[in-house]
């Protein structure tokens, strides 16, 4: 009896941080060419477009495939306290001066199944981000969620690195932006900014709470992963007019905005969007092998 008591424990634990409402999830563990030699990115680059890892998905992802504007596979430059963090991360950036088709980098990708819209509806969506670079004088970057209008994709929610309106479209040479989401919701473009800079590197977890009518947008910087946290530490928070339902994500950048991006989840729960605790799965180990070791 105390064996059996002592497996449901454990497996409980595993459970508590499990992904009982994972919705999708890709971690870019994907091959990184042997032609990787660095930035700039060339053709012979891994591009993300095409792949099809990760769970929850409709298809592969599809998108820019122009050297070197597509985005691109490569090694693991991020780490996180408390975090295991498995493969590689996606790197994105765009080029001033290009063409229409090249001037941003990005891939779309179609979720098995739509997601959100009716009350009471949850969707929560959590990545690791780093900027790189210089991050003054830049555009946008982000994790965008889209629905699918008759065949036409419109974003409905860019998470990460916002577009300030810039005078004449140009950005000031000293600006530096800030981690936030611009929503389109209503209709139109909605900045909310957060006080944190694109220089400091960001687990960043947004929750979106769907009333039929309305949706409230919260998002965290850096949350502790043990629980759930609490929105009087949320460094954004904004209710909209409208609905939608989620049927794409695209995950891109603009005019040099360059950034990597690892770790991408989308569930209902923040269980599901928070990568296994290293603490916790070095504990399930070592009490797993003490188990054995009584037998």
């Amino acid at each position: 009896m105390k064996k059996l008591v002592f497996v449901c424990l454990l497996v409980s634990a595993m459970n508590s941080t499990g992904y009982a409402s994972l919705i999708a999830e890709d971690l870019f563990d994907y091959d990184v060419s042997i032609n990787n030699d660095g930035y700039p990115l060339d053709a012979g680059d891994t591009s993300l477009v095409g792949l099809n890892g990760g769970s929850g998905w409709a298809g592969e992802w599809t998108g820019t495939t122009n050297a070197p504007y597509y985005p691109t596979i490569v090694e693991p430059v991020m780490s996180y306290p408390g975090m295991t963090l498995t493969g590689n991360s996606l790197y994105t950036w765009g080029s001033y001066g290009a063409s229409t088709n090249n001037y941003r980098t990005g891939a779309y990708r179609e979720l098995a199944g739509p997601v959100g819209g009716n009350a009471g509806d949850v969707l929560w969506v959590g990545f690791l981000v780093r900027a790189e670079g210089d991050p003054s004088g830049q555009q946008w970057a982000g994790v965008s969620l889209f629905y699918n209008d008759g065949g036409t994709l419109r974003e409905k929610l860019l998470i990460g690195a916002p577009s300030d309106s810039y005078p004449n479209s140009t950005p000031p040479a000293t600006h530096v932006q800030h981690w936030g989401f611009t929503s389109y919701i209503t209709g139109s473009a909605n900045n909310q900014l957060s006080d944190v800079s694109i220089t400091e590197q960001a687990f960043f977890v947004t929750r979106l709470e769907f009333t039929g009518s309305e949706v409230t947008v919260t998002s965290w910087l850096n949350p502790a992963l043990g629980s759930v946290p609490d929105e009087g530490n949320a460094v954004l928070q904004q209710t909209y007019t409208g609905t939608f339902t989620a049927t794409h994500v695209r995950i891109a950048s603009k005019n040099m905005t360059e950034m990597n991006w690892d770790e991408l989840r989308l569930g209902t729960t923040y269980a599901d969007v928070v990568p296994e605790p290293a603490t916790l799965l070095l504990l399930s180990l070592g009490s797993l092998t003490l188990y054995r070791r009584r037998q």
